[in-house]
């Protein structure tokens, strides 16, 4: 590993400072913590340009609220169900929906609402109940509306016995319900990224959660990152509660089937030594007291989302092998 990281040290310029933390914050706001893409556009919109209706609502959604929302939803967890006919309250709606549209919308418009064209605008459904490794465990969508029907256990359980069928199928999901639908509109993607930007930079309601980021990066840019470094990842940048999702996705090749990776080894020597050659990143933040857990309202469950709106400083790096000549850095944060 010495003799590795010698080399890539010769390619290094001690003026590119600069230049390694602009690719480090693209890197940030580039994707979600599992690779997911989204929009760099974080323009803001004048206040007189938000529309009337949204500003009622907006007004009325304090950092206390949101927390209040999502201490609610804690108890629904992977397997829970939320009966979105019997949610009353417009801004209690207007913060589940927002959520929605952060984690599986149209992101550019949450963003930059003028950029939204109704055209664009798909029908969003509720995410899927699910358990343990983001298994789908029910007919039930984590929200639907209306009742939910009598469970087919011939459907969902197949030859189970019942002891089998009640422990992969809790009660409350059994059977199945409609899947609450959105129809994004203009409006909803203003509020929605006032709401989560709220929750970027709210005082976590959890008090402190340590939060990991995985990235791939180029060994230009992992090994130039040094204690004291300060970084902006953007005003909803996405963390993780979970090390073994940051270390998933910090893996260059994590997203790519394994015949893709193979096509490249053939046809494109140069990309595949640069794979090769990435930095395995994990960012880590011990005690984020800034910020807010998702998780248990998103789409994309699984990626245990944190979103935390505030600029980083490094505190320690820590360059460790992985295997053979593939080089995984552990980089300590604060935010600031």
């Amino acid at each position: 590993m010495k003799l590795l990281l010698e080399n890539w040290r010769r390619y290094l310029n001690e003026d590119a400072a600069g230049v390694i933390i602009d690719y480090l914050e693209s890197a940030f706001e580039d994707t979600h913590v599992s690779g997911r893409a989204f929009t760099k556009e974080f323009d803001e919109l004048n206040e007189e340009d938000i529309p009337s209706e949204a500003m009622e609502i907006i007004n009325d959604i304090t950092p206390e609220y949101i927390a209040s929302v999502l201490d609610k939803y804690k108890s629904t967890s992977f397997k829970g169900s939320i009966n979105m006919d019997e949610v009353a309250d417009p801004k209690e709606i207007a913060i589940i929906n927002s959520i929605m549209l952060f984690t599986s919308g149209n992101v550019a418009s949450v963003r930059n609402p003028e950029k939204f064209k109704p055209e664009d605008a798909k029908e969003l459904r509720g995410p899927k109940a699910t358990g343990y490794k983001n298994k789908e465990i029910a007919a039930v969508p984590k929200y639907y509306r209306g009742k939910i029907s009598n469970p087919d256990k011939e459907k969902l359980g197949g030859e189970m016995g019942k002891d089998e069928f009640d422990y992969h199928y809790p009660a409350q999901l059994q059977g199945s319900a409609l899947a609450y639908i959105l129809k994004p509109t203009k409006v909803m993607y203003t509020i929605a990224r006032q709401v989560i930007t709220q929750i970027a930079n709210m005082k976590n309601p959890d008090g402190s959660t340590t939060i990991f980021r995985g990235l791939s990066l180029p060994p230009k840019v992992a090994l130039s990152l040094k204690p004291g470094m300060e970084f902006n990842p953007g005003r909803l940048a996405s963390w993780t509660t979970k090390r073994e999702i940051a270390e998933r996705f910090g893996s260059a090749t994590s997203m790519m089937h394994p015949d893709e990776i193979d096509r490249i080894r053939e046809e494109e020597p140069e990309q595949f030594k640069k794979l090769r050659e990435a930095v395995n990143c994990t960012f880590v933040i011990k005690s984020s007291e800034i910020g807010a857990s998702i998780s248990d309202l998103s789409t994309y469950k699984g990626e245990y989302e944190f979103i935390l709106g505030r600029k980083v400083k490094i505190i320690k790096v820590d360059l460790h092998e992985l295997r053979g000549d593939v080089i995984g850095a552990e980089i300590l944060c604060d935010e600031i």
